[in-house]
């Protein structure tokens, strides 16, 4: 995705000339690659990006090279390893307030996890801290989230599409009149699937997404701006310094986020 392609980009401006940056795909189980990757001595350190598993996870951290977490769920072992991850809960809660203080009382959100179905879908770390600071904003402000408004998505633009559409079947006063999604490429997919439902973007429902990735949309997809190439650059720094110091102490690396409100967003439709 774009976001990856971004933090990929970030990483290798952070290696420059003192690295080398090689991508592997971690498989279930992870013990065949880390086998292969520790006993052929050919890497000095792991970034592992976007793990939720937390088998997976001890497996990693439990590998003997110095080990950088990104966009991965924390890992519930001890360990000398180090973590990037971006303010979520922040995230969530800046989209949530933005749209309130444009006057919305009925906001939906479409939160990225294993599947569309909410009695069964696994949420994530990271989509769960987006979702708490939504559904705080929104309490803050003595407004109750609507379990029928607030979905899990698989992260698909079509799986997206299709939730939107089915949220918008309702009649009017039934619908929310915002939508927040976790991920833009959702976000891009529920302004599509406003626009085949016969809606307007912003004049009947306002959008926003989460990581600025850069998708080009009209209107344009107000979102959580994220720091994801210097993420990346992050990620290599702090694993350049562990395998230098491996007696460092674990490090947390929290990098802050920022909601751009662009042409998806307005106030409320009249009813």
């Amino acid at each position: 995705g774009l976001f990856y392609g971004r933090m990929l980009r970030g990483m290798q401006d952070g290696c420059g000339d003192r690295a080398q940056l090689a991508l592997k795909r971690i498989p279930d189980p992870a013990a065949p690659l880390l086998e292969q990757i520790t006993s052929a001595q050919s890497a000095q350190g792991l970034i592992v990006v976007s793990i939720t598993a937390q088998e997976t996870l001890r497996a990693l951290a439990a590998c003997g090279l110095p080990v950088v977490f990104f966009d991965c769920a924390t890992p519930e072992v001890p360990g000398a390893y180090d973590i990037v991850v971006h303010a979520n809960e922040a995230g969530g809660y800046q989209a949530a307030t933005a749209l309130i203080e444009l006057g919305h009382r009925r906001i939906g959100m479409l939160v990225h996890g294993s599947s569309n179905d909410p009695a069964t879908a696994a949420i994530g770390e990271i989509a769960r801290d987006r979702r708490a600071g939504f559904e705080r904003a929104l309490r803050e402000r003595g407004l109750e989230p609507n379990p029928a408004w607030v979905r899990p998505s698989i992260p698909h633009s079509s799986s997206a599409y299709a939730l939107t559409r089915e949220l918008l079947r309702a009649p009017a006063h039934e619908t929310p009149t915002a939508l927040v999604c976790t991920i833009d490429e959702m976000a891009a997919a529920a302004l599509a699937a406003a626009k085949d439902a016969g809606l307007r973007v912003p004049e009947d429902i306002s959008v926003a997404g989460m990581g600025d990735v850069g998708v080009f949309s009209a209107p344009a997809l107000a979102s959580v701006r994220m720091q994801v190439e210097r993420s990346g650059e992050d990620a290599v720094r702090m694993l350049l310094e562990r395998i230098a110091r491996p007696d460092l102490a674990h490090r947390k690396h929290v990098l802050s986020t920022e909601f751009i409100a662009r042409g998806s967003i307005g106030m409320p439709r009249a009813e």
